[in-house]
């Protein structure tokens, strides 16, 4: 009858989606329980005076900082998705604090990288996290590594002739966008939770003299890894058009363990590609083969 379809396809579909269930159930940890890994820090030159003064930063790729607390965060999206792959639930509790940088997650490394990059069609020298905070790297329970950032967590060597914050209107869009562009399958860096806090900070908005006060904001970024083509310009020769060079010009073995620690933490990645590769090459000069044969 009617009732015992019910409850065979009931019992069905629990059969089939519960376990899966309380599998994700039971590799959810708390922020706390987070294992860091650290090996970009490992691996790489690290500035670990904590001077947060705006400088050049030689001879390091990393730059250990201070989290400036954040006045009593409160979280105001998160990314359920997007913290599953740190094996962290939507409804942990420390996620005001600890992804709001008002507590250091134990385990994690609060740094900010150097990098140079191109403003404006011309080589910049270096840029650098003037905001971002480099938290640290988790393997979860697929054995997928990731790497944490929070946003917004206050001065850094690179932050130059800003505060080191960031605001709701901005971090809002940044939190929306990214999630929004992976689902649109556009290659893009994880946007985990969004938190704001009672503490402004003073925006010109349209840079005409207008300034007003805005909540600060912190987001959280996850991504592989952030390493970009700009962490290698920091040993580039002097720019023939702006004249800057990297701040660590004259020390080639930074570049040397840039490239040594990329080779050996993408590996996979890596094969992968010059599989992918050679095997269109092949399929290529086969194509061409026919072609000559005809």
């Amino acid at each position: 009858d009617l009732k015992l379809q019910f409850l065979y396809f009931i019992g069905r579909w629990a059969g089939r989606h519960l376990p899966i269930y309380m599998k994700r159930m039971l590799a959810f940890k708390s922020l706390e329980a987070l294992t860091f890994d650290n090996a970009a820090l490992r691996s790489l030159p690290v500035d670990e005076s904590k001077n947060m003064e705006q400088r050049q930063v030689r001879g390091a790729c990393f730059s250990l900082v201070h989290i400036s607390p954040l006045e009593k965060p409160e979280v105001v999206g998160v990314s359920e998705d997007a913290l599953r792959l740190l094996d962290v639930s939507k409804d942990d509790e420390g996620i005001a604090a600890y992804l709001s940088g008002s507590k250091v997650i134990p385990g994690s490394v609060p740094a900010a990288h150097c990098y140079c990059g191109h403003q404006f069609g011309s080589f910049a020298g270096q840029l650098g996290d003037g905001a971002t905070m480099y938290l640290g790297e988790i393997t979860n329970a697929s054995g997928v590594k990731w790497e944490l950032q929070i946003k917004g967590g206050g001065l850094t060597p690179y932050s130059r002739q800003g505060d080191g914050r960031k605001v709701l209107r901005s971090s809002l869009r940044e939190f929306v966008c990214s999630e929004a562009m992976y689902y649109l399958k556009v290659p893009t860096t994880r946007s985990g939770s969004l938190v704001k806090a009672q503490e402004s900070v003073v925006r010109d908005i349209m840079y005409d003299g207008n300034a007003r006060m805005e909540p600060c904001s912190v987001i959280t970024r996850i991504a592989p890894t952030f390493l970009r083509f700009g962490s290698f310009e920091i040993c580039k020769k002097r720019d023939p058009e702006t004249l800057k060079t990297g701040p660590s010009v004259e020390q080639p073995e930074v570049l040397t363990k840039l490239f040594n620690y990329m080779r050996e933490s993408e590996d996979d990645e890596l094969e992968r590609m010059y599989a992918d590769a050679a095997a269109e090459k092949s399929d290529t000069q086969n194509v061409s083969r026919f072609a000559a044969a005809d």
